[in-house]
């Protein structure tokens, strides 16, 4: 049994004390998290500098065009995979890392392949339909309802990964929740992802302008003459894919990290002021375990029909 209700990003219902807790835990468990998502940008960069985006600008022989897109396709999804993978890593080892004594990396692994990885993967995919409805949506509203599609379909792929590890949640089951969750401080969830989807932004083009300077000269050539040969070139630079997977994974983790914050401040919402969450690491069974902060004693919380469809 997972008492999740010691984890040191639980609990935080005001801004301030979520970023003081995130920040923390960033922080304390810095190196793995870094290590992790380094492993992540490398892998990401590496084979999107291999794809040969440059035949498209040259090949006119539709046939082989399709070719082309096809072999690209490959290439992005084995990224996708990985990716996703690796993420699912990153997320377990910031869930259960501070509240599993047994937690194992090695152990890990293989727990996220057989119980995970596959049912997260459909999720994902009527995750990503229901995105594209919903950026056509948005441009259909033009900029200001893509503004507002972008940080609501991220609501949804952030909560996914903790509804799953610490719920253990069917595939349809965990939809329903997120439904449920997305929507239950939906203006306050907003506000954490916008403001995420902000830093992110000003993080990663200041961190990008520094990453250039020492490509100034091939950057400069590339946008006198915009080639798509010159421009693959430089984005397969060895060095450029070291120092950009360098400086992109100090931001990897901040996502996982805000999605858990998210999920226990929602948490907080079902149960009055404060959660405890507790699940068997077995069975069929998730005994659930919410206690309000006026009372030291709880009740055991037994998941009814409306609770597990909302």
């Amino acid at each position: 049994m997972t008492d999740y209700s010691e984890h040191p990003l639980n609990n935080r219902t005001d801004i301030d004390s979520a970023v003081n807790a995130g920040w923390q835990f960033y922080k304390k468990y810095f190196i793995p998290l870094y290590a992790i998502s380094l492993v992540t940008a490398f892998i990401g960069a590496t084979f999107t500098s291999g794809m040969d985006i440059s035949s498209l600008q040259t090949t006119t022989d539709p046939q082989e065009l399709i070719a082309i897109m096809k072999s690209m396709l490959g290439n992005s999804l084995i990224i996708s995979l990985v990716s996703i993978f690796i993420n699912v890593l990153l997320q377990y080892f910031i869930i259960m890392k501070p509240v599993d004594p047994d937690y194992n990396f090695i152990s890990s692994v293989g727990h996220i392949l057989t119980r995970i990885y596959f049912p997260l993967l459909i999720v994902y995919i009527v995750l990503s339909i229901f995105a594209m409805v919903a950026f056509i949506f948005g441009t259909l509203l033009l900029f200001v309802g893509l503004l507002f599609a972008i940080p609501y379909v991220i609501l949804f792929f952030a909560l996914t990964v903790p509804v799953m590890i610490i719920e253990k949640r069917s595939i349809g089951e965990t939809i329903t929740r997120l439904i449920k969750l997305v929507h239950m401080k939906f203006w306050p969830n907003m506000g954490w992802i916008s403001v995420y989807i902000l830093f992110a932004m000003i993080f990663s083009l200041i961190v990008g302008a520094l990453v250039m300077i020492p490509f100034s000269g091939s950057l400069f050539k590339s946008i006198m003459n915009p080639d798509a040969t010159q421009m693959l070139e430089f984005a397969s630079n060895p060095s450029f894919i070291i120092l950009s997977s360098l400086t992109g994974a100090i931001t990897t983790p901040l996502l996982p990290i805000l999605a858990l914050l998210l999920y226990f401040h929602n948490r907080s919402a079902e149960g009055g002021n404060t959660v405890s969450t507790e699940f068997y690491d077995k069975g069929d069974s998730n005994p659930d375990e919410i206690s309000s902060g006026d009372n030291n004693e709880s009740e055991p919380f037994t998941p009814t029909v409306d609770d597990l469809h909302p």
